[in-house]
Formats: C-alpha cells, sequence, structure tokens
C-alpha cells in the first residue's frame, strides 16, 4: 500500500520531470511527499543501519554477495547507457 501511494504522489506531482531518469527508494518518496504507512509509521530503510558485529558470518556473505550483484547490474546498466550516449546526436 505504501509503495503504491508513493508511486500515486510521484505521478501527481507537478516536477515529476525533475525526477526523470532517477531512481528512488520508497522510503525516500514517503520522506518528500510525506506519507506514512497505514499504521502511521514511516519506515526508512534508507537509514536503517546494520550492526553487523551481531550477525552470522553466513548472513555477512549474503549481504556481500547481493552487493556485489547490485554492483555488478549498476556496471552494466551504466555502460549500456553509455553505448546508447554515443547515438545521440549532439
Amino acid at each position: 500500500m505504501f509503495v503504491g501511494r508513493a508511486i500515486a504522489a510521484l505521478a501527481a506531482d507537478p516536477k515529476v520531470q525533475d525526477r526523470t531518469g532517477m531512481l528512488f527508494g520508497s522510503w525516500e518518496l514517503g520522506r518528500d511527499f510525506g506519507l506514512t504507512d497505514y499504521d502511521g509509521r514511516r519506515p526508512d530503510w534508507g537509514r536503517h543501519k546494520i550492526d553487523f558485529s551481531v550477525l552470522p558470518p553466513v548472513w555477512i556473505d549474503l549481504f556481500r554477495t547481493g552487493a556485489d550483484l547490485e554492483i555488478q547490474w549498476l556496471t552494466t546498466l551504466a555502460a549500456r547507457t553509455r553505448k546508447f550516449r554515443t547515438k545521440i546526436p549532439t
């Protein structure tokens, strides 16, 4: 529900074009548009701090693997975008 309202708020924003091509978390949009969850809370994973010292090593490996995969995906996306950008006339 929260994500749906964040998307609706973004779509209704008269300045939505200023955000074109950008990537946002629902927590960022919730913060920007003053949204809360159904129970009044405002989840904000972007500000969540993880105490890795209390986690089992296997979980830390999962976080590391996930972060590495995200970096790989973003690197691939950036390379594709650079290639596309060369096709745009100056």
